[in-house]
């Protein structure tokens, strides 16, 4: 099995984490220091050994990492061993001469991750045809396939109940659904907490919310002419898209049927996309 090191700034471990999964569900190993160092073990002999094993690396191009002394060993080190460096950058930096001239791919833009992803698969090394052909599903991937099925029997029963101006969370785990007017520009997503006076416009309390680590004011979901934008609020446990977390406090498009996970409680959502220009 191929082996990637990801090297980057401790600052963007949230877009590492997001990387190490999604290639993990390929067939790929990685090493990222902040799981794969063992506590009480001394950095240098674990790195040195992690880039000797390793097949390729991924280099997270921003200004933090490229200010990362850690950082500059460890490309530097796997240049002198020949060996694949492939650049992704999360935000625009200077780079050093030796790396220039390397063509990285562009993961700036959260919302056109899965496209970038595809270009970045292409050009790692082939993975051999059993691995491909066998994954083994880890926790977390066994969870979302049952979601998925769960999900895919309901789908059925909840197409053509979402009227214009209107938007489905259907509840896998609970087989439940439930329509929200969108009967105003933005609403806050959580559930209501008479005790501290919180209140929200889509009130998730009856599905489990706060047994699922959903925050009182988890998210916001913003009605535009062209679409929906869900802006996670801070939350304790974050708000995911297909899986992937999104940054606190950024708008993105939240995507007809795409699975949403607020904390650890799953939805997919529905709507009418003919109610939007695009």
């Amino acid at each position: 099995m191929k082996t990637i090191f990801i090297s980057h700034s401790s600052k963007d471990d949230r877009f590492v984490d997001n990387m190490r999964r999604d290639l993990h569900k390929r067939g790929y190993r990685t090493w990222v220091d902040h799981y794969d160092i063992p506590t009480g073990e001394l950095w240098d002999k674990v790195v040195d050994k992690a880039l000797h094993d390793s097949d390729a690396m991924l280099l997270v191009l921003t200004p933090a990492s490229m200010n990362s002394k850690e950082v500059d060993i460890e490309w530097r080190e796997f240049r002198t061993l020949d060996k694949p460096i492939f650049p992704v950058r999360l935000q625009e930096c200077p780079t050093p001469l030796l790396i220039r001239h390397l063509q990285y791919i562009d993961f700036s833009d959260e919302a056109i991750y899965d496209k970038q992803l595809k270009k970045l698969l292409k050009v790692l090394p082939p993975l051999p045809p059993a691995v491909t052909k066998d994954l083994v599903l880890d926790t977390d991937e066994f969870e979302m396939v049952k979601i998925r099925q769960q999900l895919a029997e309901m789908h059925s029963k909840v197409q053509g109940m979402v009227g214009l101006g209107q938007i489905l969370f259907a509840f896998p785990a609970l087989e439940r659904t439930s329509i929200f007017d969108l009967d105003q520009d933005k609403l806050i997503v959580g559930w209501t907490d008479k005790k501290s006076g919180t209140s929200v416009d889509i009130d998730l309390g009856k599905f489990a919310a706060f047994e699922r680590g959903v925050s009182r004011q988890h998210a916001e979901i913003t009605r535009l002419p062209s679409g929906l934008l869900i802006t996670d609020l801070g939350s304790n446990n974050g708000t995911f898209i297909n899986e992937r977390r999104l940054p606190p406090h950024k708008p993105l498009p939240l995507l007809n049927e795409c699975i949403l996970h607020l904390g650890h409680l799953a939805i997919q959502v529905y709507y009418r996309e003919d109610a939007f220009s695009h």
